[in-house]
């Protein structure tokens, strides 16, 4: 006897650990070859999850499915690959392709040349009354949609057609010539079509019902010796009195009904077609992956711009915005020594150095107040008008002359006292620093005017000409580099993470797994075309950098531009791995801002890990991001290669990081299904 082309036994399936919800109860089902098989039900009998287990897409928790002799999933793709034509509940379209498009992509994943392709769409196109090629599928309704879909599971002649609802929100005639040519189709090539519809009667064209019920099917049988055996016209009522039955019959709970039904059904007696043997290798697979990943990016090229330049953006604003000494602080001086508006100039005897030193202090700082009185000035600081304010005593200019020509006098009081607004410590600590600078300078005039060694008023402290870097540098130029990698590492994981969401959202994943494409191709064709993408990033960004605002580069532009590819690798695969464990968009936002918080933190960019506590020390360091932030300091400033411990370890720790987060996506695809 031939074995059937579907066979499920004991099938059984459920959702959740605690509040276990089971969708299908130990259910047994045989489909024979080359028939049309209407399996009929109510919304959430568990028709669509039973179609998802036999194409592979859902693993079941017990009980066997044997599709055409094998297992789905069994060897690792999802079903028998092109020998099986899947039509899911969903569209499963990719919006932004054209028909044509759509056609060639899946066509392609099965095996077909493009002259293949052309040939049976003009066909599919005749059949299911569908004109223009070129139209996008967004532009399209939802009735037209569903025809689209319905053709691309006919694309390629699968031996088994599993469609989930195939004729819903299609016009009453154009149901009926799908129904005549899924009967054409089962005669003249031996098919076998497995469908699941809400129009009841209209499976009085089917070979073979099956009713399914509290999830298994209480009863399969062609639709006459259905209607033969309860002695009614239409099979909406023989559902409900195989429901009524089924009631009474559980209504105890000890017992299970199930009907069985003598019938003298027979396959199809055509003869015996030979369907193409359709192989697919994994190169055409993710060829045709990476292809239509790249025709829906360029469909919006302002969009793609500004994802190639986000990065860019953010590292311009953090070279103009962060790092800069702060200019137009404002703040006040109150002297009590001279009200002089024009100083003369130094000299040893001068009774007003005051004005000479506060001159000069004016022209570090551009908003400069002169003030009457100290009362003045603590009201303004208060109420938050200015950052500052020094107060000169009236014995500044004696108080300088013998701090210098008389030793016994070094305790002399301070000349000058500021007051400064600490809850801003960055201006407060810059206003200190202009403060003690600008005396330095008087000191060095006043000496010179004496005729006395301006070594006399300097610390004996003798700072060098720094080893790496310039004492002249801003800080930007230290936190930039570090900045880019961050921006680069976060922007890579939004980027593939909504790449993927978006794929597996719009359902066209459970599509090609149904046609044999396995998550590694899935996942090496985003990594080639999100690949990309980041480099694009990373070209900008550094051109930014480098170009625009003259970051100063001593090492290897080269491997400043592989450690940026290893670090956005890195996020890339951070953003598969949280793609692969959330199911929306708004989940993978939380937990990114979420992770991106502590790790930015915690990196050294923002604030040196030296200043943290012990444990944060030596934990942030594993981070993803801190060892390469110091590997581009290293680089950039000290001119180090890959022969040194800091530079190296920044690429392991990147390339380390990409290897858990690989995994975890690989595993979380596997067992999603369960």
């Amino acid at each position: 006897m031939e074995e059937p082309a579907i066979l499920v036994r004991g099938a059984c399936k459920h959702y959740g650990v605690k509040d276990r919800t089971n969708v299908l109860e130990s259910l047994d089902l045989t489909v024979p070859r080359g028939c049309i098989y209407a399996l009929l039900g109510a919304s959430g009998s568990g028709k669509t999850t039973l179609l998802n287990c036999m194409v592979g897409t859902k693993c079941l928790n017990s009980g066997t499915i044997r599709l055409l002799g094998t297992i789905p999933g069994e060897s690792g793709a999802a079903s028998p690959g092109p020998r099986v034509g899947y039509m899911p509940q969903e569209n499963a379209l990719y919006q932004e392709l054209t028909i044509w498009e759509t056609m060639k992509y899946f066509g392609w994943i099965a095996g077909m040349s493009t002259d293949e392709i052309k040939s049976r769409l003009r066909f599919l196109a005749e059949l299911l009354l569908i004109t223009d090629l070129d139209q996008q599928i967004w532009t399209l309704s939802g009735g037209e949609q569903r025809r689209i879909s319905f053709a691309a599971a006919l694309l390629y002649g699968p031996e088994i057609i599993i469609l989930d609802e195939p004729t819903v929100g299609l016009d009453p005639i154009l149901r009926e010539s799908v129904w005549r040519y899924l009967i054409d189709l089962v005669d003249r090539e031996q098919c076998t079509i497995v469908l699941t519809t809400h129009y009841i009667e209209e499976t009085r064209q089917a070979h073979k019902v099956g009713l399914m019920r509290k999830g298994y099917v209480i009863a399969e049988s062609s639709p006459r010796a259905l209607l033969q055996r309860f002695q009614v016209d239409t099979l909406e009522e023989v559902f409900l009195k195989l429901s009524t039955l089924q009631d009474i019959t559980e209504k105890d709970g000890s017992t299970r009904f199930v009907c069985r039904i003598q019938d003298d059904f027979t396959c199809s007696t055509a003869k015996k077609y030979n369907h193409p043997v359709r192989t697919s290798s994994p190169k055409h697979k993710i060829k045709a992956l990476v292809w239509k990943q790249f025709v829906t990016l360029l469909r919006n090229v302002p969009l793609l711009l500004f994802t190639v330049m986000s990065a860019a953006l953010s590292v311009s604003l953090f070279f103009i915005g962060v790092g800069h000494d702060p200019t137009g602080i404002t703040v006040a001086q109150v002297n009590y020594e001279t009200n002089r508006s024009y100083c003369a100039p130094i000299h040893c005897d001068s009774t007003s150095l005051s004005c000479n030193y506060l001159e000069i202090l004016s022209s570090r700082f551009s908003n400069l107040r002169h003030l009457s009185s100290e009362g003045e000035a603590y009201a303004l600081l208060r109420s938050g008008q200015i950052q500052a304010f020094f107060v000169v005593k009236d014995d500044f200019s004696p108080n300088m002359r013998r701090r210098i020509f008389d030793s016994r006098n070094l305790l002399t009081p301070a000349g000058v006292d500021v007051y400064r607004d600490y809850t801003a410590k960055d201006i407060a600590m810059y206003t200190k620093k202009v403060t003690v600078d600008a005396f330095d300078e008087f000191t060095s005039l006043f000496l010179d005017s004496c005729n006395v060694n301006r070594k006399l008023m300097k610390a004996p402290i003798n700072v060098e000409t720094p080893v790496y870097g310039e004492a002249s540098v801003e800080t930007t130029y230290m936190g930039g580099p570090a900045y880019l990698l961050m921006v680069s590492f976060c922007v890579a994981s939004i980027v593939t993470s909504c790449s993927v969401l978006i794929e597996r959202n719009e359902g066209t994943y459970d599509r090609v797994f149904a046609m044999g494409v396995r998550h590694v191709e899935i996942l090496i064709s985003h990594i080639i075309t999100d690949s990309c993408l980041i480099v694009g990033q990373i070209v900008s960004s550094l051109s930014v950098a480098f170009l625009i605002f003259g970051l100063p580069l001593k090492g290897s532009i080269f491997l400043i531009f592989a450690l940026a590819v290893a670090n956005s690798f890195s996020g890339m695969c951070f953003g598969y791995a949280i793609s692969s464990i959330l199911k929306n968009e708004s989940a993978v936002m939380h937990l990114l801002s979420g992770s991106m918080t502590p790790a930015v933190l915690l990196s050294g960019t923002m604030w040196p890990r030296e200043g943290m506590h012990p444990f944060l020390q030596e934990a942030a360091w594993y981070l993803p991001i801190t060892q390469a932030a110091h590997s581009i300091l290293s680089i950039l400033h000290r001119g180090w290669g890959l022969s040194r411990p800091t530079v190296y370890l920044g690429f392991a720790n990147c390339f380390s990081w990409a290897a858990i987060f690989l995994v975890i996506c690989l595993v979380f695809l596997r067992y999603e299904k369960t």
